[in-house]
């Protein structure tokens, strides 16, 4: 007799997390912006420049919220006004 390939057949039971580890604990980028009260491209922006301790999963950037508030703590980056501004470019 052939085993069946396939999908498992799923649990009965609930998938819960373990007591260590908290829902809240983990943030997806826009769960950030909700946090800092900003844009999410601009924390989009802050993952790219590396200036947010990030951890993929899959494909998707997650944060733990106790790494943001280090960073938080920490100044959240560079000071305002350290990084030097590109000129606009005028036409016409």
């Amino acid at each position: 007799m052939k085993k069946r390939r396939g999908r498992p057949t799923a649990s009965k039971e609930p998938m819960t997390l373990p007591a260590v580890l908290d829902e809240a604990e983990i943030m997806t980028l826009q769960g950030v912006a909700r946090y800092l009260h900003c844009h999410y491209t601009t924390v989009k922006r802050l993952v790219h420049a590396g200036g947010l301790p990030v951890f993929r999963l899959g494909s998707d950037s997650r944060i733990m919220r106790a790494d943001l508030e280090k960073w938080i703590a920490a100044g959240g980056g560079k000071p305002y006004g350290s990084a030097p501004v590109k000129p606009t470019r005028r036409t016409g």
